[in-house]
């Protein structure tokens, strides 16, 4: 229960006063005080049994991993020996010369420059349907394409294809 309300007769108490020097007394205080609990320290991890092994964990995720590769390795070999495509081990590569070379630089500059003409006449026609859009698209991921050629066959060094 709730101390009742003072009446309005009732005065404070005034003019009480300590002679405590609170100053000193928290000092002493502070200087008495058990010092708390330090922090946790952190582990010493170099400590550890398994410090500097490779988790099980992780040994076999890489496993699993070369096998998934083996198994897509293997499919697409059986894809390519159904289409017949597939290089053989013993398949030989050969150089190609600087004339075949700047031949096939020549021709795909030509073939670039027929997309590129297809290319900036569509620029001016309206896309409104989806198969404008896509026939845009087309032309501009076989751009891309033929300058990548480009670029890789102008590098320097040798150039080997399959016979």
């Amino acid at each position: 229960r709730k101390p009742a309300v003072p009446k309005v007769e009732d005065r404070p108490v005034m003019g009480i006063q300590t002679a405590k020097n609170f100053i000193t007394a928290n000092a002493v205080e502070a200087i008495l005080q058990v010092p708390q609990g330090l922090g946790e320290t952190e582990p010493d991890y170099l400590a550890k049994a398994d410090y500097g092994k490779v988790p099980e964990y992780l040994s076999q995720v890489k496993e699993e991993i070369r096998r998934e590769n083996e198994m897509i390795d293997a499919y697409v070999m059986e894809m390519g020996r159904a289409q017949g495509a597939v290089e053989e081990p013993g398949e030989e590569l050969i150089e190609m010369s600087a004339a075949e070379r700047s031949e096939l630089v020549r021709a795909l500059k030509r073939k670039w420059d027929a997309v590129n003409a297809k290319y900036q006449k569509m620029a001016c026609v309206e896309l409104d349907t989806v198969g404008k859009v896509k026939r845009k698209e087309g032309m501009e991921k076989e751009l891309v394409q033929i300058e990548a050629d480009i670029e890789r066959l102008e590098r320097p060094g040798p150039v080997y294809v399959s016979s």
